[in-house]
């Protein structure tokens, strides 16, 4: 097992190897592992002939990234790259997993591009053990077809790849958008499931943008942060008063379908997400979209094209596969691109102005591309590190869940500590160039000196009033949430 990951985690502490990253340096690590397994010709040769394009091109553009120039940009020695690189080509198969903290960059698309071509060329796409795709769930789109804005019309047009592949625009640009009234103003915000004013980045400047609205709706379980913003509070019920259907994919990678009943009746005003949403299509004037009286018949359409019933799901309690993994399914159709192979260099990506292969961009706040700023915050910020007995923003209001962690804590390495005269529990000021925020110290060994840690969804110190809305990924507009400079200073 291979753990890369600034912090010494607990499935760190049991890898095989453990490379401590710079944050939001993953892709020019990617690039580096390329550069040893194309050099030492690590790779699976038929599969690359056969089933790619563009490698000729790639084979060029990573000889500039050596395991040396690679361990000055990553902080991972040289050494460690190449037994990663030697490591991962050589052992069959082979399973890459990488989470939310890739995404959250300034470099996430191309990093996730150069993952899914270390996958491929390696022989891991497709074949069980490796990285094999799970089954979708064929479902209906319900679309109002003539009501919907074109996405090059939508309020982030400048995102055209992200918008077309996840078929909706961004809303990463909502804050901006709702400041500048560009390009058009928005005058009504309807928020569900989410909480922006503690798990959105620059949280101070999103206020402001809030505050130009005319009308604010929130539909959750509690009084949020957001939620106190509101005009308008509508009560949503919990997956303990609704019927629900459950989809296994995502998270757990089974083509599961699973139903379940509510255990009770709604309490209060409280509805379903969709009778929401179906009640003000009525009021609209789109009945005809929304002729559903009860989950079931809602879930009954939603379903249809995958050929199972409502009625098969509630004899299963249990769920029903609706679909069986298949090895290699690209020797038979090919795979979902224009050429129908692996496009390793992107025709596509070129069209819209982007780096046809995976490049590496240094963070717009680093040591390296902002030297100056990086002697007044020398230390790199981590947001978003889990706690096993929250979810982002929930559960701090559940007193047996609080009493096993009753406060935010900044992790700060034990040597790190020692130079700023600081100890355990002592409370200190976290300070970045979007705001500061006060909170006591976590002093330990894992993490690393250079890098400190802070969970998000805290309300007494929230990580947010710290990130920066606009340092973008530039496809996906995806916020840095772990790169941000800052310093740390006692009280």
């Amino acid at each position: 097992m291979i753990v890369i990951d600034p912090r010494a985690t607990p499935l760190a502490k049991q890898a095989a190897i453990h490379a401590q990253i710079r944050p939001n340096t993953d892709g020019a690590l990617a690039l580096g592992l390329l550069n040893v397994i194309i050099a030492e010709g690590l790779y699976d040769k038929p599969f690359v002939d056969n089933w790619t394009i563009g490698f000729d091109k790639l084979v060029a553009h990573v000889k500039e990234y050596t395991p040396e120039k690679v361990a000055e940009i990553t902080w991972v020695p040289a050494d460690v790259i190449r037994d990663i690189a030697r490591t991962y080509a050589t052992t069959k198969p082979a399973t890459m997993l990488q989470g939310i903290s890739v995404d959250h960059s300034t470099n996430g698309i191309q990093t996730c591009r150069a993952s899914a071509i270390l996958i491929a060329i390696t022989g891991n796409y497709d074949t069980r053990g490796g990285n094999l795709p799970c089954p979708k769930l064929k479902e209906t789109n319900f679309t109002i077809k003539e009501r919907a804005v074109p996405l090059e019309e939508s309020v982030a047009p400048e995102y055209p790849i992200f918008n077309k592949f996840v078929g909706r625009a961004t809303s990463s640009t909502i804050t901006e958008g709702l400041l500048t009234g560009k390009p058009y103003p928005v005058k009504v915000l309807i928020v569900q499931g989410a909480n922006p004013l503690s798990t959105w980045p620059n949280v101070d400047k999103l206020k402001q943008a809030l505050a130009k609205l005319d009308f604010i709706v929130v539909i959750d379980f509690f009084m949020t942060e957001t939620a106190k913003m509101a005009d308008l509070f509508l009560p949503a019920t919990t997956s303990l008063e609704k019927k629900c259907l459950f989809d296994y994919r995502v998270g757990t990678m089974l083509p599961l379908l699973a139903r379940a009943d509510a255990a009770i009746e709604p309490l209060g005003q409280c509805r379903d997400d969709w009778k929401i949403w179906a009640e003000l299509g009525k009021r609209l004037g789109y009945g005809e979209y929304f002729p559903w009286e009860d989950s079931d018949e809602f879930y009954q359409a939603l379903i249809q094209p995958s050929g199972l019933t409502i009625d098969q799901l509630r004899e299963k309690p249990g769920g029903i596969f609706y679909a069986e993994f298949e090895e290699k399914g690209y020797l038979k159709k090919g795979f979902n691109t224009p050429s129908g192979k692996v496009e390793i260099h992107s025709e596509l990506m070129a069209q819209h102005g982007y780096d046809p292969l995976p490049t590496f961009s240094e963070p717009p706040e680093s040591p390296r591309s902002t030297p100056d700023l990086a002697k007044e915050y020398p230390l790199i910020l981590v947001s978003g590190p889990r706690a096993n007995m929250f979810t982002h923003s929930q559960h701090r209001n559940i007193p047996s869940l609080r009493r096993r962690m009753p406060e935010p804590l900044l992790e700060v390495n034990t040597a790190t500590a020692k130079k700023l005269g600081i100890g355990d529990g002592d409370t200190v000021n976290l300070e970045t160039l979007r705001g500061k925020t006060e909170l006591k110290v976590k002093i330990t060994e894992d993490i690393h000196p250079q890098v400190v840690s802070i969970m998000h969804g805290w309300t007494e110190a929230n990580a947010n009033i710290l990130t920066d809305d606009m340092a973008r990924d530039p496809i996906s507009a995806y916020p840095a949430f772990r790169s941000a400079l800052c310093r740390v200073t006692k009280e």
